[in-house]
């Protein structure tokens, strides 16, 4: 009997349950540790899907199928909000629109339909955290202990760390943490809130350091008159979040807010290693830094390894073997995106930029990174703009939290 072990219950976690139960194999048992009750609350998401026909063309064959596995996984378990064909770019106080094909999903439907298919079928759900794992070589398992006494230990033949970044499992696996003081990352603030004078099929993207700093802003009408929006910050700026949310409101005629939700959200590439201990532990979605690094998306690659895990335990496959293509893709945009940051933490470098260079050019620019385009035309523009987004090292201001 081969046991496993799911350690969170999002849409990574839920993807891996999913494919092992539907795989009707008896000889697998699984466990689910998960502390929420019902995992589908509190979601801290744009909850935005990249359409598999518009982005195809843009990205390597490897992603497109991770486009499309995933696209499937969600049109079987959830119904699309809304369907977009614009985006607008607004870059400090200039706007540039181009074609953009995406949809909007309702993410907290998505896991409670899943996990209501599913959960019955549990062998067991665990709602205490993981407190201890201890590998024993000899038999290749894994005994994990909880924190509550009430449950007891378990010996598991696999274990799939689903429980976002930055993973418990990691934590304890490697004794040290992932956020570091040079680790790429942004503090996020999801909401929804009510919308005035937007166009229900364009996406919102914000770019400016006086609300944003370090990272961007977003509005995604709902469809009705409602949005997803929010935007996430640089570290140094985390502890002045609910006040950039504020100015955000009041600036482009949004609200009021309800459901804010906050999260980390990691941009330095995938997590190394994403798998241990003879492949047999391994990290998907958030909790392995599945996401993409100019863009912020994680919906498409958290299915994508989670089903990939499954797979691997399904046919005592390799896991790194089945989501290296998508890693070194993750990593080489991580590279990509690093020398631009500073233009997107300090105002004045970015106008600097902005005058010396095209403002059209600079937003083609960046719809292209968002694209997570993989043209040779646009690798080789993504380096050119490293070069010149490089800036003299000075000390940057401190937050201000007024």
């Amino acid at each position: 009997m081969t046991r496993v072990l799911i350690i969170g219950l999002g849409v990574a976690g839920l993807a891996t349950l999913a494919q092992l139960l539907e795989s009707k194999t008896r000889s697998i048992t699984v466990d689910a540790c998960e502390v929420k009750d019902e995992p589908w609350t509190f979601i801290s998401c744009g909850e935005l899907v990249p359409d598999p026909s518009f982005l195809s063309r843009y990205v390597p064959k490897h992603v497109k199928e991770v486009l499309e596995v995933s696209h499937k996984f969600i049109t079987e378990n959830t119904k699309i909000v809304n369907r977009f064909s614009r985006i607008v770019l607004r870059i400090l106080d200039r706007e540039y629109e181009f074609r953009f094909g995406a949809y909007l999903i309702d993410k907290s439907r998505l896991i409670r339909n899943v996990y209501e298919r599913f959960s019955a079928y549990l062998n067991r759900r665990i709602k205490t955290p993981v407190m201890h794992l201890l590998h024993n070589c000899e038999k290749g398992t894994t005994r994990v202990c909880f924190h509550s006494p009430s449950e007891p230990t378990g010996e598991y033949d696999y274990i799939v760390a689903a429980d976002g970044f930055e993973s418990s499992v990691y934590m304890y696996e490697h004794r040290k943490f992932l956020i570091r003081r040079d680790y790429l990352h942004l503090n996020c603030a999801a909401f929804r809130a009510r919308i005035r004078d937007l166009h229900r099929d364009t996406i919102y993207i914000i770019v400016d350091p006086s609300l944003a700093p370090g990272g961007y802003a977003w509005i995604f009408p709902r469809g009705d008159d409602e949005a997803n929006c929010g935007l996430g910050v640089h570290p140094r700026y985390g502890l002045s979040l609910p006040l950039q949310v504020e100015n955000l409101l009041k600036k482009y005629n949004v609200g009021p807010r309800r459901n804010v939700v906050g999260k980390v959200l990691p941009l330095d590439g995938t997590v190394k290693p994403y798998t241990f201990f003879h492949g047999k532990l391994m990290y998907v979605g958030d909790a392995g830094g599945f996401v993409i690094p100019t863009s912020g998306a994680g919906i498409n690659t958290a299915i994508y390894t989670g089903l990939k895990a499954a797979e691997a335990v399904l046919e005592g496959s390799s896991f790194s073997s089945k989501v290296k293509l998508l890693a070194d893709y993750i990593d080489k945009l991580a590279e990509f995106r690093k020398p631009i940051d500073p233009l997107l933490t300090r105002e004045d470098a970015l106008r600097s930029v902005m005058r010396r260079v095209s403002g059209r050019l600079i937003a083609l620019l960046a719809y292209y990174l968002m694209l997570g385009s993989s043209k040779p035309l646009h690798r080789l523009m993504f380096m050119i703009a490293g070069k010149v987004a490089r800036v003299r090292e000075e000390p940057e201001p401190e937050a201000d939290l007024q």
